[in-house]
């Protein structure tokens, strides 16, 4: 007998997951350098690098969308974010990647 949600049981509390995008990190380090690993350390280190981005990139873009009076956070927002938040280069090519990535994801 289950004692699920569905089958009528109640909910068990529980602590909540940490956002954490270290599974990515090992995916993309995997894809990009063959033979190469990364130490615990340094991904602690591109995780709260990861996390502290997207926190600024988020809050950018929240605030963009405050100021047109929008209550829903576009990929216009965030593009808008990126150029604000990087360095030019950088944020021509962050762009540019996002672009390919949505095109490829949607293929």
């Amino acid at each position: 007998k289950s004692g699920g949600a569905a089958a009528g049981g109640k909910k068990k509390g529980g602590r909540k997951g940490k956002r954490s995008f270290k599974t990515y990190i090992g995916r993309v380090n995997k894809n990009s350098k063959k033979g190469l690993t990364l130490s615990s350390k340094s991904v602690k280190i591109l995780n709260s690098f990861v996390t502290d981005m997207f926190d600024k990139l988020a809050t950018q873009a929240a605030a963009l969308a405050r100021g047109n009076k929008k209550s829903t956070i576009r990929a216009a927002e965030i593009q808008t974010a990126v150029r604000l938040q990087l360095p030019a280069d950088l944020a021509k090519h962050s762009i540019s990647e996002a672009s390919k990535a949505v095109t490829n994801a949607f293929k």
